[in-house]
């Protein structure tokens, strides 16, 4: 292909693989944890399936696999199994919950301080007497301390001696 476009000789490639910001920003697919919107999660947007298309109607078993494969998770059996067991009572849709993994203070805090202002109402200096912020909490804080791995992890993992671990769940 990078004949076909007078791309040679090369010197290097450089992928992006991440999500754009144009994704994340729009509240319609589904990315967004901050802003209200569908459970979604499409890149493309002609294709059909959604992500709550797939939490709500695909099997425990491919559940479990997509979440061992490509999101590496160790408890993907749990996860799928917890998943299904929920989708009986109510579909899934638009909500959720970050979950965010730090490695050093400085990353923590800043998560810590994220978490901390967008579970307030009002993020309005202190000394002004009434909100003009017009701020709303999007977040409710589950973890109020980071959880740590114990001794045990460490000696199997010794990276997660210095990982902080937070969660915040999304507002409806």
């Amino acid at each position: 292909m990078a004949r076909e476009h007078d791309f040679v000789p090369l010197d290097g490639v450089l992928l992006d693989l991440g999500l754009s910001s144009i994704q994340l920003a729009d509240e319609d697919r589904g990315f967004s944890f901050r802003s209200p919107g569908p459970l979604d999660m499409r890149a493309d947007p002609d294709l059909r399936e959604t992500a709550a298309d797939i939490v709500n109607s695909w099997a425990e078993k491919d559940l479990r696999r997509v979440f061992a494969e490509y999101g590496e998770e160790p408890e993907a059996a749990r996860v799928a199994g917890a998943i299904v067991r929920r989708r009986v009572k109510a579909p899934f849709e638009a909500g959720g919950r970050l979950l965010v993994i730090s490695f050093h203070s400085l990353e923590d805090r800043a998560v810590k301080q994220f978490f901390a202002r967008e579970s307030r109402d009002c993020i309005c200096p202190p000394h002004l007497p009434t909100c003009v912020c017009g701020h709303r909490a999007g977040l409710r804080v589950v973890t109020r301390r980071p959880l740590r791995a114990d001794s045990a992890e460490v000696a199997r993992n010794p990276r997660a001696r210095s990982a902080a671990f937070r969660v915040a769940e999304k507002l409806p």
